[in-house]
């Protein structure tokens, strides 16, 4: 589909190849890039009608100029895996700024590539599987990460990742990690079932809740700040 502005994909299963990467693909139901095809789109985003669910499945190559977006209640997600049988290596390079908030599966021998800044979606459930990999540029905010044996993330110089939760059994070689806040703290609960204020000098001030890092085998190297 050439010399469109906007691709409306009202549901089914479509099956895309070619370089559409002036298009807005606006989606509904499952699009595909199949393996040994490359498709281009300046932006995927799902459509908000019957349920609003777009799934993007990509065994061959995807490229997105201006990330992937969901539109009211609709829900996206990403899959980057092989199809049976295939052994091309599935890869999605992003670009722009994504928002959706369905899971993103990066399964065994695919890539995922973040080209700037804010290319990853903040309030997707990312999962890197087996020989996967994620290579990141800038400051990634991934809700919640979770690294298979043998998977990583990578990063340049500057690569910085923010997540509330972090459990890794594979590898990961960034600039530096930041872990925000993923609960109310013990310190909040008691002030609020209290209704007074704990001394500067209580013990309970100590007690924090910053989020989650679990390293279970893996390796993780930092050139900069955890």
């Amino acid at each position: 589909l050439y010399g469109f502005q906007s691709i409306n994909q009202k549901g089914g299963l479509w099956s895309y190849s070619g370089d559409m990467g002036d298009a807005d693909l606006k989606a509904l139901g499952l699009v595909r890039v199949k393996a040994g095809e490359v498709a281009s789109f300046a932006s995927i985003e799902a459509q908000e009608r019957d349920g609003g669910r777009a799934a993007i499945a990509v065994s061959g190559t995807l490229n997105i100029a201006n990330g992937i977006r969901e539109n009211g209640l609709s829900r996206a997600s990403l899959l980057v895996a092989n199809e049976t049988g295939s052994y091309q290596q599935p890869r999605v390079n992003l670009s722009g700024e994504s928002d959706y908030s369905g899971p993103t599966i990066v399964a065994r021998g695919a890539t995922l590539n973040a080209l700037n800044t804010g290319a990853l979606s903040p309030f997707s459930k990312t999962f890197i599987g087996r020989e996967a990999s994620i290579d990141i540029t800038g400051e990634q905010d991934i809700y919640r990460l979770v690294i298979r044996d043998q998977g990583s993330i990578t990063g340049d110089s500057g690569s910085s990742l923010v997540s509330q939760s972090i459990i890794n059994l594979g590898d990961i070689n960034l600039d530096s990690i930041q872990m925000e806040d993923e609960m109310t703290r013990f310190l909040d609960r008691v002030i609020e079932r209290r209704g007074v204020q704990i001394p500067v000098d209580s013990p309970l001030r100590k007690i924090k809740a910053q989020g989650s890092l679990k390293n279970l085998g893996g390796s993780i190297e930092l050139t900069g700040d955890l």
